[in-house]
């Protein structure tokens, strides 16, 4: 298992792993062409801590900022992700 992987799965004790993982998969089965592994991790991450920063995906996952950035535009386009609250308390 790969550490990004491990990261991922460590996150929340392993009890809702196998829910988000199946929701992740229905959600990455329609867009099958045009997300990517790196991109499938990202969105595991987001599902399980919503709030957590950019900053904060890319230190725990060991990925660049600009590479969550583009995961988080290309989610928002294919209307995976919505931004929820105010620009200031929302997540």
């Amino acid at each position: 298992m790969r550490k990004r992987e491990f990261v991922v799965n460590n996150v929340n004790n392993g009890t809702t792993n196998k829910k988000i993982k199946k929701l992740v998969d229905k959600l990455v089965d329609k867009l099958v062409d045009k997300i990517n592994k790196t991109d499938r991790i990202v969105l595991e991450y987001i599902v399980l801590r919503p709030k957590d920063s950019q900053l904060m995906i890319a230190k725990k996952l060991n990925f660049g900022k600009t590479t969550i950035q583009n995961s988080i535009v290309k989610f928002k386009k294919y209307k995976l992700i919505k931004r929820v609250g105010s620009n200031k308390k929302g997540y």
